[in-house]
């Protein structure tokens, strides 16, 4: 599990596991059921669905690391930005498509949030993100 987390906002990323636990498809073995929770004030949105596969996590872990602003994935279900705001803060958001949003458990005003949840993160949190990522890779493997 992976948790970003302020005073008004809450991130957490896990993986439920794999989609097809029996499959002999190279292709189909790896994808991972991915849920995204957050908490943006009173309100909650919460989505799971089948959105990467094993080898994305080696991106999404060296996106953490590196100074790249944008990262998305085979399944355009959600797209992670950043911006450096201070040499040591990035603007974190995660940008989910229209489709996720208006299947997950919504729980917002989409005039005035839309799709994106912004929030401020530090090296620190990118650094332990990246690691948390690396013991992801090592629990859900790429399977040949």
């Amino acid at each position: 599990m992976i948790v970003f987390q302020s005073d008004k906002q809450r991130i957490c990323f896990f993986i439920k596991g794999y989609e097809y636990l029996d499959s002999e498809d190279p292709y189909d073995k790896n994808w991972l059921i991915v849920q995204i929770q957050v908490k943006k004030g009173c309100r909650n949105f919460s989505v799971e669905e089948p959105m990467l596969q094993t080898s994305e996590l080696f991106s999404l872990k060296k996106w953490f690391l590196s100074p790249s602003h944008r990262l998305e994935f085979l399944e355009p279900t959600v797209v992670f930005l950043k911006s450096r705001i201070k040499p040591d803060v990035w603007a974190f958001e995660l940008v989910f498509s229209e489709a996720t949003a208006c299947g997950g458990a919504l729980d917002l005003d989409l005039e005035k949030d839309g799709y994106h949840f912004k929030m401020m993160v530090d090296d620190v949190a990118f650094e332990l993100a990246a690691k948390q990522i690396g013991e992801l890779i090592s629990r859900w493997p790429m399977r040949l």
